[in-house]
């Protein structure tokens, strides 16, 4: 328990001190402030000032550190003591700046730490408070960073900012100032699939992707990464709802301009093939920048199930401009219309019989498609590729191979080709060898129900029909026979071992009659 001459003597300093308050001059009261106070010494603790030549001040010495002996300051009184007044240049340097401000006013500051209900800003010598209501952010992201905020309220227990109504302000000023056409400067806050957002300052805006270039992007990240500086052209502005449209490709002329002025449709050009898509070609076309496309119904009058089993990815190709669409800035070819061309002067070019030397571009069980020396397209069927199965060519898709032309059809713009009739047919080598009558020795091959084949020609077997034969034959048996029908349309020379003895016998009677005549 404190004793009473304790109270008593707390109770007297409190009254000395209410006192000398009293009956100190106004400016050197506790809040006034003393414009001449002059540095007169300095210690560790303190620096010791001149006031008026009748009072000495006190200050403490970190707050003049950047003062020397015998400079003037101002400062406020704290509180007087017995024999010296303390002062602040501190307080009075946060009292001026305070005065300075006033509510909606728009600040800078620094956030240095997050706090119970917010964080704390550094204002110049002063610490304000930003609630988390009013920061515009729900982590702790902006500590450390310098922002302008607007003054939200000030007391005498300090000031409140508010980031949300610098932005709303700001962006009511940015949206004032800005107009579609302008062109604005931003940063890459986020680079997402469908384009870039930008951070406008106290906005954000979006880039789509079709507004990056005016060619197709198709990985924004290998272009872009935050943090990147870009410009932009604002092309729609919707102050309402504080939404802006951006375009980086608008910067730049659209170079459709200049490629429209290039073509013409009907105009013959030439190019090589960027890439193979299901449903056509895009083409790179000679001289240009410009691609061109071409759809499969475009390429060829015959039907493509695999562009990619007849074109390769740079392969050279003729075609003509079928149509220019301004809206989708698309170029159309086809391939058919310089393919129409050459059907019209056909007669002059490809005839039955002519031979060529084709490349094979596309191969199907029942046959392939080749490609003519003049770019026409020719089909061989698989039974024209050899008389016998032992001499089929290998044929892979890529290869040259020798045809001769068999059929061409004007009407439906088709090309029958042929690679065995670039040789002689067993049948007809073995008819020109052995006409009717004519004998040979031959080999029994097979054995069939009413016949047996026999080998007439290393490429052609005969047919021996068993009423031909006394008795049997066996395979391997050789036996002398008798050409007696050669039938080209059936392919087929029949033989027969029977009538040999009848025809030797009238070639004998023949010999003799024509050496020795009837009436001799």
């Amino acid at each position: 328990m404190k004793s009473k001459k304790g109270e008593n003597k707390k109770m007297n300093d409190l009254k000395f001190e209410e006192l000398l308050t009293e009956y100190q001059p106004s400016e050197h009261k506790s809040g006034s402030v003393i414009d001449d106070a002059i540095i007169v010494r300095v210690d560790q603790e303190y620096g010791y000032l001149d006031i008026n030549g009748k009072l000495e001040g006190r200050v403490r010495a970190f707050e003049i550190e950047d003062k020397k002996i015998g400079d003037t300051i101002s400062v406020q009184v704290m509180r007087p003591e017995e024999d010296f007044i303390i002062v602040s240049k501190i307080a009075l340097d946060r009292l001026k700046e305070l005065d300075k401000i006033a509510i909606e006013d728009v600040v800078e500051g620094t956030v240095t730490k997050k706090v119970k209900g917010g964080f704390t800003v550094k204002m110049g010598s002063n610490n304000a408070f930003l609630p988390f209501s009013l920061s515009g952010t729900r982590g702790n992201d902006i500590v450390s960073k310098t922002m302008e905020f607007v003054v939200k309220d000030k007391n005498r227990k300090g000031i409140t900012l508010s980031r949300v109504d610098f932005l709303k302000k700001g962006t009511k000023e940015f949206l004032d100032k800005i107009s579609v056409n302008d062109v604005l400067e931003g940063v890459v806050k986020e680079v997402l699939d469908f384009g870039l957002i930008l951070d406008l300052g106290v906005l954000t805006g979006l880039v789509h992707i079709s507004e990056l270039s005016w060619e197709q992007v198709s990985d924004i990240k290998a272009i872009y990464k935050v943090g990147d500086k870009v410009k932009a052209k604002v092309i729609e502005l919707n102050k309402e709802k504080s939404r802006i449209k951006l375009s980086i490709k608008q910067l730049t002329e659209d170079p459709w301009v200049k490629t429209r002025e290039r073509y013409e449709v009907g105009q013959k050009l030439s190019g090589v093939i960027k890439e193979i898509l299901d449903f056509g070609l895009v083409i790179d076309i000679d001289g240009t920048n410009d691609e061109g496309f071409m759809h499969i119904s475009d390429v060829s009058y015959r039907k493509f199930f695999q562009l990619d089993r007849t074109f390769t990815v740079g392969d050279k190709i003729e075609f003509v401009v079928e149509a220019i669409n301004d809206e989708k800035q698309r170029i159309s070819l086809s391939a058919k219309k310089i393919l129409d061309e050459k059907w019209e002067n056909i007669d002059e070019t490809v005839q039955e019989g002519d031979k060529n030397t084709a490349k094979i571009i596309f191969m199907q069980d029942y046959g392939m498609f080749v490609e003519l020396e003049n770019k026409l397209e020719a089909f061989v069927r698989k039974n024209e590729y050899a008389w016998l199965k032992e001499e089929t060519p290998e044929l892979h898709e890529g290869d040259e191979v020798d045809v001769v032309i068999i059929e061409v059809d004007k009407e439906n713009r088709k090309i029958a080709a042929s690679i065995k009739e670039l040789v002689v047919s067993p049948w007809l080598e073995a008819h020109e060898k052995y006409a009717i009558g004519d004998f040979a020795d031959v080999v029994v091959t097979n054995e069939l129900e009413n016949a047996y084949l026999a080998e007439l020609t290393p490429r052609f077997k005969g047919l021996i029909p068993k009423r031909e034969v006394s008795g049997e034959l066996k395979l391997g048996d050789k036996v002398k026979v008798v050409v007696i029908d050669s039938n080209g349309q059936k392919g087929s020379i029949i033989l027969s071992p029977k009538r040999v003895d009848e025809v030797e016998a009238k070639e004998d009677l023949d010999e003799m009659m024509e050496k020795y005549g009837v009436n001799n």
